[in-house]
């Protein structure tokens, strides 16, 4: 696609964490930009001061006539008014992932791929190329302290990072030079049918890599140690298993996390992170090893990912309510669930742990239910709020889980634990401010709108 030939562009579903960073992108590289959607949110409002349009709702009058490309996010059906419009005028329509596809058909493509941990995997490799010289474009589905626009940066290197999303397989648009796999898990089981079927997916990414290209996998991950091709150039991490680079002598304390890295068996450098959990010291070795094949310097990558702070909801620290820390988390996955108490445990050892769950989709509730219910051990309070209904992708054969049931399974599985079903984002606050204490630690979780209680607690 060659952007120099586009001057004009709309984005439908312009809110979305994806979708603006390529309207911020196409912004800062000079194009008119203009969007719409449905919500109005503190991502509009960063677009706004970019002096992008957004107009609240979809109406065929938004799309301008001179337009030379919209783009449209997935979530946004084929027959919204602004895609018909599209359509109608006879421009160039693409969806966000087939923008991305075609951005990284330009560009030297290191794509993140996971089940868990793309975000913040991408994050840390984008930061230390950033901070070796590099100048790589960034594009990743959360928000970086470290970025002027949070959730994208333009460089001006041939290097692209990106977050490699395996929703309905959209990362097979893109056309990776070198792939990074986190892990690989079933997930996304209303368009899977298992995790035989996710692993097939991931494989057709790997075979998209070409001949030169390079994939970076977890040793520890069972199901990604099998997504090989033996003709291209592979390196590995763990913190178990043998492997290209491992993480050895890992000393935790309140605030940092410390550990030796060794690089085909010899010491590489010793790293410090002061962010939680072991799955953070595994997206830090994919980001080493990445790093190292582009020749960055050890002590350029020990210093970069030292300064790294946590992502916008990943375990990202918000502020306090009467002395209480509240804490905002992504987490939506059973295992994500554990791996987050886990890591809140490590830095908080002494302190009563509050969480608040918000489940996300009626399908992955059902499909996940015993594995949920089994998940929250560690945990000294719970409250399970309202589940999040996904637009678009909620079946009627779904709607027979609920929250109060979850709650309930839990309770009987840990009867030390302190569960409640809390019901709605309001009643789940009010039930939160009633239980608080001083000095307890919140963890607001969920990939749904649970977040806005973290931020109106601490305003």
């Amino acid at each position: 696609m060659d952007l120099t030939r586009i001057s004009k562009v709309h984005f439908i579903g312009i809110a979305g964490i994806g979708i603006s960073a390529l309207a911020k992108m196409m912004k800062q590289s000079g194009k008119q930009v203009s969007g719409s959607d449905v919500m109005i949110n503190e991502t509009v409002k960063e677009l706004e001061k970019m002096d992008i349009k957004v107009f609240q709702g979809h109406y065929f009058k938004q799309v301008p006539e001179d337009v030379d490309l919209v783009v449209y996010s997935s979530a946004v059906p084929e027959d919204n008014l602004e895609r018909q419009r599209a359509k109608e005028l006879g421009v160039l329509e693409l969806s966000y992932f087939e923008f991305l596809g075609a951005l990284s058909a330009d560009k030297f493509c290191i794509a993140v791929a996971g089940t868990h941990g793309k975000s913040t995997t991408a994050a840390m490799l984008g930061k230390i190329l950033i901070d070796a010289g590099l100048d790589p474009t960034v594009i990743v589905g959360s928000k970086l302290k470290f970025f002027e626009h949070g959730n994208f940066r333009l460089g001006k290197s041939k290097y692209l990072v990106v977050e490699a999303c395996e929703h309905e397989a959209n990362f097979l648009h893109l056309n990776p030079d070198a792939l990074i796999i986190t892990n690989i898990e079933a997930e996304h089981l209303d368009f899977y049918k298992d995790l035989e079927d996710v692993a097939l997916a991931f494989q057709r990414l790997v075979d998209k890599l070409p001949t030169d290209g390079l994939l970076i996998y977890n040793a520890d991950d069972e199901v990604s140690k099998n997504q090989l091709r033996p003709e291209i150039e592979t390196l590995s991490f763990a913190l178990q298993n043998d492997a290209s680079f491992e993480a050895r002598g890992i000393k935790i304390a309140p605030g940092s996390q410390k550990f030796e890295v060794f690089k085909n068996h010899e010491s590489f450098s010793a790293m410090e992170l002061e962010i939680a959990g072991a799955y953070n010291i595994y997206n830090a070795l994919g980001a080493i090893a990445l790093a190292d094949h582009l020749r960055v310097e050890p002590e350029k990558i020990k210093n970069s990912l030292k300064q790294f702070s946590n992502l916008w909801r990943r375990m990202e620290t918000v502020g306090k309510f009467n002395d209480a820390l509240v804490i905002s988390d992504y987490g939506h996955h059973p295992t994500e669930v554990m791996a987050a108490i886990s890591a809140a445990r490590d830095f908080h050892p002494a302190k009563r742990l509050v969480w608040v769950f918000q489940p996300h989709q009626h399908a992955r509730t059902k499909r996940f239910f015993k594995e949920f219910s089994k998940s929250f051990g560690g945990v000294d309070v719970l409250l399970v709020a309202d589940i999040f209904d996904v637009a678009g992708r909620e079946m009627a054969q779904d709607q027979d889980v609920g929250s109060e049931a979850l709650a309930k399974a839990i309770k009987e599985i840990s009867p030390n634990i302190q569960v409640q079903y809390s019901g709605d984002l309001e009643k789940t606050q009010d039930k939160l401010q009633e239980i608080l204490q001083p000095d307890d630690v919140v963890v607001i979780q969920g990939a749904g709108d649970i977040d806005q209680v973290a931020r109106e607690l601490v305003s």
